[in-house]
């Protein structure tokens, strides 16, 4: 890992410095024996990032800005302060028996075997950063403690506290945002966020406090609650973060950002919104280094597998996903566009906003204020010689009738739409203006779904539900169906579930049932044409979630109430 030749000859041939600069660097470092690289940094010749960069080039150490980077409170306990500031190194996570560093200097070899030494870890893996990044990360990590507690504690001390009034000067705000513990202290929320396996963060100012929310597998739960006498500024530092306006705060914002956690990228949306108590937050995690699904993976019944991937394989027609936010429609619509995406076809999407991207499929996001809408990017791809389009919302007239004139016109169109089941999307198409015939013409299939509960494996139980639930369900179980749930434990934060699955409601537009839209049949009768013709409804393949000890009763109906 060491350089084979001097850093300021490296700079002189990459055009970095002249002949003069290289000849000055050296005379300057015989004369006082200073270190090369601070010498170029204080004749400001190259930054610090700068040289980093050089030399991870040459060495082939990696790179890797700290700014935005949420070190593992796990990996600082394994080296201490003292030791770190002398080293000038500190550690960002543990993977298995691999601890990861960053390093100012990767050719230190003496400092890498004192790290081995102290910290008992053979394996090692190292990546470059400055010098005054890790100075910062240890202020931020080891100073102010590694639980929220301790991070809250140093706020009083550090004289973090303001009031959130409009007489704050955004010039204040930036500065307390910028501190420290506030630092961390977001920071510490977004790691805990990602350990808990949370995909949303709330930060809601009450009248008596500020509580923090996680929202894991789909039903939220209190992190913790903060004093609101204190009036953290964590808004503010999200809103740096996001690349909003700090001194906005009478109107809703959105914005997104970018941190590395353990060498994953994860991705979040951010949207503040004024309330009573001050302004609101919350914050929708997205993992890109996570793998998209297949279709197997979605949860269907081996049925309605088979039938699903015959209509997504269809040459031209529309392919609605209906329910509720959060039901997973997005992560539906990605999985057939994956399974479907070739070199051979033009796929093209509009979205709001992209949450993954897809080999072979051209994805764009929505843009209003230049116009670009769902409706006039469908219009726009006619003109691309799409094969299949996904457009990521049916939200208005324009929308839908240039969705169903482009599956009229050979093109294949997935689409979603907020409906509570498969076949209340008929009723919600017409109520935006979609003739019938057209409707019944060109739609090939609905899939309703929503997302349940799985229980945890970790303590997973035999029980017997009480009968009264049954009531709520209404229906009846055979008795010899053994019914479990999970008792609670660490792995499972106590809740006796962990991660989720999907149930589902494929209605399938036979003949019938396009007849019967062309008759304006009332909704019922469509619905009983489509229970006869083999459409399985949410409730009943929630119940064989349920006989397959997948999830419980109560989760089902909770999850199919009216």
């Amino acid at each position: 890992m060491r350089l084979k030749r001097p850093l300021a000859q490296i700079l002189f041939e990459k055009g970095k410095i002249d002949e003069k600069q290289l000849s000055y660097i050296k005379v300057t470092q015989e004369k006082t024996g200073e270190d090369t690289g601070k010498i170029i940094v204080k004749e400001k010749l190259a930054s610090e990032q700068e040289i980093a960069e050089i030399i991870s080039e040459e060495t082939g150490v990696p790179f890797l800005d700290l700014k935005n980077f949420i070190i593992d409170p796990a990996a600082v306990n394994v080296l201490d302060e003292k030791t770190v500031r002398r080293l000038s190194v500190i550690p960002l996570y543990i993977v298995k028996d691999a601890l990861t560093i960053a390093m100012a200097n990767p050719q230190d070899i003496i400092a890498m075997d004192e790290v081995k030494i102290v910290s008992k870890f053979k394996n090692i893996q190292v990546v470059m950063s400055t010098k005054s990044a890790i100075v910062e990360g240890i202020e931020q990590n080891y100073a102010l403690g590694n639980t929220l507690e301790d991070i809250i504690k140093s706020f009083e001390a550090k004289g973090v506290i303001y009031a959130p009034s409009s007489s704050v000067m955004p010039h204040v705000l930036a500065s307390l945002a910028a501190q420290p513990p506030v630092v961390k202290f977001v920071n510490q929320i977004i790691f805990n966020a990602l350990k808990s396996r949370a995909s949303d963060i709330h930060i809601e100012p009450l009248q008596d406090n500020v509580r923090v929310r996680f929202r894991v597998d789909g039903v939220l739960h209190t992190s913790v609650t903060i004093s609101s006498e204190l009036n953290l500024p964590v808004v503010p530092r999200v809103k740096i973060l996001a690349g909003l306006d700090i001194a906005e705060r009478r109107k809703p914002q959105d914005g997104r950002f970018t941190v590395s956690v353990a060498g994953r990228q994860i991705d979040l949306r951010v949207a503040t919104f004024p309330m009573a108590y001050g302004e609101s937050v919350s914050m929708r995690l997205l993992d890109k280094t996570t793998a998209l699904l297949e279709i197997e993976e979605l949860g269907f019944s081996p049925d309605m597998r088979e039938k699903f991937q015959r209509l997504v394989k269809s040459p031209h027609g529309i392919i609605l996903v209906t329910g509720p936010t959060g039901c997973g429609k997005t992560t539906t619509l990605y999985a057939i566009l994956n399974r479907i995406s070739s070199p051979g076809k033009n796929i093209l999407t509009i979205e709001d906003p992209i949450e993954y991207l897809i080999e072979n499929v051209s994805q764009a996001q929505v843009n209003p204020k230049i116009g670009l809408v769902f409706a006039n990017a469908l219009r726009s791809f006619l003109r691309q010689d799409p094969d299949t389009m996904m457009i990521g919302e049916i939200r208005d007239y324009e929308t839908v009738e240039m969705a169903f004139r482009a599956a009229l016109t050979g093109h294949l169109v997935f689409s979603t739409l907020h409906t509570n089941d498969a076949p209340t999307a008929i009723t919600r198409l017409k109520d935006l203006g979609l003739d019938k015939n057209m409707l019944s013409s060109s739609i090939l299939c609905v899939l309703a779904q929503r997302l349940v509960r799985v229980i945890c494996s970790y303590c997973k139980e035999q029980y017997h539900p009480e009968k009264t639930i049954f009531d709520d369900l209404r229906v009846e179980f055979d008795p010899e169906v053994k019914f479990y749930r999970g008792r609670g434990c660490d792995e499972c934060n106590g809740t006796g579930y962990r991660g989720r699955a999907g149930i589902f409601e494929l209605l399938e537009f036979t003949d019938e049932i396009r007849i019967l839209i062309q008759k304006d049949a009332p909704l019922e009768e469509i619905r009983k044409a489509a229970i006869n013709s083999g459409m399985k409804t949410l409730r009943e393949d929630g119940m064989d979630k349920i006989k397959q000890g997948i999830t419980t009763v109560e989760e089902i109906v909770r999850a199919t109430q009216d």
